[in-house]
């Protein structure tokens, strides 16, 4: 939260001097960045539902994500937004006896419907949103013991997941044309997975419940 409003305080100070007349109008196109952070169990910062968890590990694979996305207003101040998601992780743990390399990536879809609150000459325009997504992840945990005591072993994991959920957010016009804005997620998500031990039988995993997704950030830059 505190994360969202220093994002705010920030759009505020930028749009002192700036217009602030945020595009809301039937037929208005921009194209979205999103910059996040960690996902993790199927909460992703960007899109609740489509980074699903990587049970590799012993805590599970954290996957850094990145967005783009695609907003169209249909009626003034009615958007849909349709969203793509990629994550990677790459991790490298070293310890006495032994080097733990950690590796994953993730693909995702999302939709979301969004209600725009723009009042003329207002500096931030906050907004409410429906939506669903899913998405796919597989990674990997390989262990390499440096004494040769033991044999080297590389464990596989793959996971699915599938989300619903609701969005606040906002924007603020930083430049002309150029948007920042900030918006959290609360849904319902469901993740399926398996680990593959190596030398092991394969474990099947899956997990269903409500969950809050970290603040995501995004650029927002008008086609118009």
């Amino acid at each position: 939260m505190r994360r969202m409003l220093l994002v705010a305080a920030l759009a505020v100070f930028w749009t002192g001097t700036a217009s602030a007349e945020i595009d809301t109008d039937a037929g208005s196109r921009s194209v979205l960045f999103s910059f996040s952070g960690l996902s993790e169990l199927g909460a992703g910062s960007y899109d609740l539902g489509t980074t699903p968890s990587l049970p590799s590990g012993g805590e599970g694979t954290r996957l850094t994500t990145a967005g783009i996305g695609f907003r169209k207003f249909l009626a003034n101040g009615l958007a849909i937004r349709p969203g793509l998601t990629l994550g990677f992780a790459s991790n490298k743990t070293e310890f006495d006896n032994r080097e733990v390399t950690e590796s994953g990536s993730a693909f995702g879809l999302s939709a979301v419907l969004e209600k725009h609150y723009h009042q003329p000459g207002a500096r931030i325009a906050p907004y409410l949103g429906v939506g669903a997504g899913l998405g796919v992840a597989s990674g990997s945990a390989k262990v390499d013991f440096k004494d040769g005591a033991f044999e080297d072993r590389e464990d596989k994991s793959s996971g699915f997941g599938l989300g619903v959920f609701g969005a606040l957010g906002f924007q603020a016009e930083v430049f002309d044309g150029a948007n920042l804005g900030a918006e959290y997620r609360l849904g319902l998500a469901f993740n399926s997975g398996s680990i593959e031990p190596d030398g092991s039988d394969k474990i099947d995993t899956s997990s269903f419940g409500m969950g809050i997704s970290t603040a995501s950030f995004f650029l927002s830059v008008d086609l118009d």
